[in-house]
């Protein structure tokens, strides 16, 4: 239901009022290879102004802040591409290699600023 919410910029099939929620409760699911392409959706589905809105504390960018060195250099943050064949049918998209590039370099930019 995460991608689905990044995808029409509302929650669906949860009881939260906000796509931060959303976000949030993703980060901190014991499964960590689902925060990777949560975020490719909200790069795609442009949904980074509708973040920073609802973000008033600040806490989701202090939590990406952490995390998004931990994408590239941390196993468990790894996608699971197990689940690329089905991503594709669902959410073709965002397996787009071009994509998951722009997002890598965004990551890049922003880590060496932190």
């Amino acid at each position: 239901s995460g991608l689905y919410s990044a995808k029409y910029g509302r929650v669906i099939g949860s009881g939260y009022n906000k796509l931060t929620q959303v976000a949030h409760t993703i980060a901190s699911l014991k499964d960590k290879s689902v925060l990777q392409i949560f975020r490719v959706a909200l790069l795609v589905y442009n949904r980074a102004n509708q973040i920073i809105e609802e973000d008033k504390t600040g806490l989701w960018k202090r939590k990406s802040n952490k995390f998004r060195k931990l994408l590239y250099t941390t196993n468990e943050y790894q996608r699971n591409k197990n689940l690329d064949d089905l991503m594709k049918f669902l959410f073709p998209e965002l397996m787009k290699k071009e994509i998951w590039i722009k997002l890598k370099t965004f990551d890049d930019k922003h880590n060496l600023n932190n």
